[in-house]
C-alpha cells in the first residue's frame, strides 16, 4: 500500500465559505492545528493569580539606635500550572539584641520564583557598625552615617539620626519610601494592599521611639513586615521586627490548595473578597495549584 503524503490534503475539501487557507504543502494546516492545541492546553492547565510577598522586618537597635528596615514588598500577578507545587516561606521578624547589640535582619519570604528579602537591622550606637541592608535598609545610630540600603523594587534606604550631641537614631526604610530628612527619627512609609479584601498597610520602617525608660514595649503586630522600633538607652525596650506574609488570590471558587509544611491544609477564604478565593500564609508551607 502506498504511503499517503501530506500533499494529498486536497482530498479533504473545505467548505466554500471557509476563511482558512490551506497551502499545498499543508504548513498552514499544521500551524493552525498546533496553535489550537496550544490554546486548549493553556486554557486547561494554567490559571492566573495575584500574589503578595512581604519579608520579615529587621530588628530595632538598642541604645541610641536606628530603627529596623521593613521587609521587602512584592505584589503582582502570574500564571500557575495546574497540579504544580509552589514553595512558600514566610520570613521571621529580626530580633533586637540587647547583649552584644548585633541586631538581626528579618527573614526572607518566598512564593515560587519571587523572594521578598528581610529588612535590614537597625544600628546600635554601642557596636558602631553599619546598619544592615535588606528589603529596606536599617536606620543608623546617632553620630554615625552608616545607613543600611534597600533593594530596588522592594524597599528604600534607612537614614542617619541626630548629629553629634543628639541621642536619637535614624528610622528604617519602608517599602513606600525612605524616612524624611525633616523627620529622620520616623521610619519610612509602607505600602497598602487590598489583595485580601481589606486595604492593609505592610512594610513600614521602624522609628526611633526616644527615652521611655525600662517599660517593656509590646511586639510589633505580626505578619505585616514592619521594621522594629529602636530605643534610647540600654533597657531592652526596642522591638523585634514583624513577621512577613504571603497571600495568593484569584477569581472564582477554590482551585488550588494551601498547605503548611506538616501537610495541614490552610483553609481558603471565599468571603473576605467577593468573587475571589484568598489563600493566606502566616507561616511557611507550599501551594498546589
Amino acid at each position: 500500500m502506498a504511503d499517503v503524503s501530506i500533499t494529498q490534503l486536497d482530498l479533504v475539501t473545505p467548505k466554500s465559505n471557509s476563511s482558512i487557507p490551506l497551502s499545498q504543502d499543508g504548513s498552514t494546516a499544521r500551524t493552525l492545528a498546533s496553535s489550537l492545541t496550544a490554546n486548549c492546553l493553556a486554557a486547561g492547565t494554567r490559571y492566573q493569580i495575584e500574589y503578595l510577598v512581604v519579608g520579615g522586618g529587621g530588628g530595632g537597635g538598642q541604645d541610641y539606635a536606628g530603627g529596623g528596615g521593613a521587609g521587602g514588598f512584592l505584589e503582582g500577578s502570574m500564571f500557575l500550572n495546574v497540579s504544580e507545587r509552589y514553595p512558600v516561606a514566610v520570613g521571621y521578624g529580626g530580633r533586637k539584641d540587647t547583649t552584644s547589640y548585633l541586631n538581626e535582619n528579618g527573614g526572607n519570604s518566598v512564593f515560587g520564583p519571587y523572594v521578598a528579602f528581610g529588612g535590614g537591622a537597625g544600628m546600635s550606637y554601642q557596636n558602631r557598625r553599619q546598619a544592615n541592608s535588606g528589603g529596606s535598609g536599617g536606620g543608623c545610630g546617632y553620630q554615625y552615617t552608616f545607613i543600611g540600603y534597600g533593594i530596588e523594587g522592594q524597599g528604600y534606604n534607612g537614614i542617619i539620626g541626630g548629629n553629634i550631641g543628639s541621642t536619637a537614631g535614624g528610622g528604617g526604610g519602608g517599602a513606600g519610601g525612605a524616612p524624611l530628612p525633616s523627620t529622620p527619627y520616623t521610619g519610612g512609609i509602607g505600602k497598602f494592599s487590598s489583595i485580601t479584601g481589606t486595604n492593609t498597610l505592610y512594610a513600614s520602617g521602624g522609628s526611633h521611639i526616644g527615652n521611655i525608660g525600662s517599660t517593656p514595649r509590646p511586639d510589633m503586630p505580626p505578619n505585616n513586615g514592619f521594621g522594629g522600633n529602636s530605643a534610647y538607652g540600654s533597657w531592652g525596650t526596642a522591638n523585634n521586627g514583624s513577621t512577613g506574609i504571603v497571600v495568593i488570590a484569584y477569581q472564582g471558587s477554590p482551585r488550588g490548595t494551601a498547605y503548611l509544611f506538616n501537610n495541614t491544609v490552610i483553609s481558603a477564604d471565599t468571603s473576605s473578597r467577593p468573587g475571589y478565593t484568598v489563600h493566606k500564609f502566616l507561616q511557611g508551607g507550599y501551594f498546589i495549584a
